[in-house]
């Protein structure tokens, strides 16, 4: 059991940092739209807009819930066995 709260921990985390990561690049690619002229950089902001609410919302959240909850996981099953 403790194996797989630790492979899931692990799969959590990865994922988090790499939807973190992309995130920020996407910030960047926000920014650089801004230097656009007019109708590319609506369109532009729009798209960028929508894609980073979905990485946040679909990749970030529950990826960090996963990596909390079995992080807490493990510590509990580790402290109920008395073992490390």
């Amino acid at each position: 059991m403790l194996l797989l709260f630790k492979s899931l921990h692990i799969v959590g985390f990865v994922a988090w940092f790499a939807g973190m990561f992309y995130l920020v690049r996407m910030f960047v690619y926000h920014r650089e739209a801004q230097d656009d002229e007019q109708p590319k950089r609506d369109i532009l902001t729009q798209q960028f807009n929508r894609m980073e609410w979905r990485v946040y919302k679909i990749i970030c959240n529950p990826a960090m819930m996963l990596t909390w909850i079995c992080g807490l996981a493990m510590l509990l099953y580790m402290d109920w066995n008395g073992s490390r």
